[in-house]
């Protein structure tokens, strides 16, 4: 008897995968197509914007204790612009806001300096991220903004891509990359990745390791980022939909460095990310939620 029903559950299993297999295919089908559909129509780059001399994006880098990423990171972001050479318009103003880092971060940057002029390096004298990221807004006065993570990798013709976007027919409010990481990667950062995207582009969820990029006017009228030590991505997207604000993930990828997950685990920070967010979104106090992630409080 045991085997009977044994064999029927299997066989009732089959049977509801083979009737149930078409709808989550079309349904799977019907959210890539909505995806493509919604896809900001993209323009030549060069029709776009009278750029002259300047170039129209500030990257803006917080960093606390970098000296090992950073030059990596400024390197390949000056390597991977375009427009200078579609447009004729200078390098792209890269702002790194450091919060008074230990190491040798301003002089492992010191020779990128020298050979870079847009390139400038300037202090807070605590770690918070949003307002961090605020000192270097105003530090531009271009009219677009990028706000790039410290150990993230900008693909290629960033610049491009992001003029592009927000100069097509239905702009966005807010838009980021694809995430991907640096090969090889192990079974369980696949999954993560996989899920990281899935939040992202079909929830509406991507977080600042994806590399927010919009315009400046849209930045100012929501307030930038809050003066918070933690969240304050997920604070931004909140600001910008309240307002009625579109995001959109790009399919084009940036690659950050996994370290916080090798140094974590996989699944425990994956868990500890969703159990932040949430509440954050609940209301819990940014200094608690900075306590829970890092062991201590923030320094104000």
């Amino acid at each position: 008897m045991e085997r009977w029903s044994a064999t029927l559950h299997g066989a009732g299993f089959w049977a509801l995968f083979y009737l149930c297999g078409p709808l989550i295919g079309a349904l799977i089908g019907w959210a890539l197509l909505r995806h493509r559909l919604q896809r900001p129509k993209q323009q030549p780059p060069s029709r776009l914007i009278n750029v002259n001399s300047i170039h129209p994006i500030a990257v803006v880098i917080p960093a606390l204790n970098e000296a090992i990423a950073l030059p990596k990171t400024v390197s390949h972001l000056f390597s991977t612009c375009a427009l200078p050479s579609i447009l004729g318009c200078a390098e792209p103003e890269v702002i790194v806001v450091d919060a008074g880092s230990s190491d040798d971060s301003e002089s492992s940057l010191a020779s990128l300096v020298s050979s870079h002029p847009t390139l400038r390096f300037l202090t807070h004298p605590f770690p918070s991220r949003g307002t961090q990221q605020n000192i270097g807004a105003k530090h531009t006065t271009t009219p677009i903004l990028l706000f790039l993570h410290a150990d993230t990798l900008t693909p290629n013709a960033w610049d491009a891509t992001i003029l592009s976007t927000l100069s097509s027919d239905t702009p966005p409010d807010l838009g980021s990359f694809s995430l991907s990481l640096p090969h090889p990667t192990s079974y369980s950062l696949r999954l993560m990745l996989l899920g990281a995207n899935v939040r992202a582009r079909y929830i509406g969820l991507p977080y600042g390791d994806q590399a927010y990029f919009l315009r400046r006017t849209t930045f100012d009228a929501v307030g930038g980022f809050p003066d918070v030590p933690i969240m304050e991505d997920v604070e931004l997207l909140r600001r910008i939909r309240r307002t009625g604000g579109h995001v959109a993930v790009l399919d084009d990828q940036v690659i950050t460095s996994p370290r916080r997950w090798i140094k974590n685990g996989v699944i425990w920070n994956t868990i500890l990310n969703q159990i932040l967010v949430g509440a954050w979104l609940m209301g819990v106090k940014p200094n608690t939620i900075y306590t829970w992630y890092y062991g201590k409080p923030p320094i104000n």
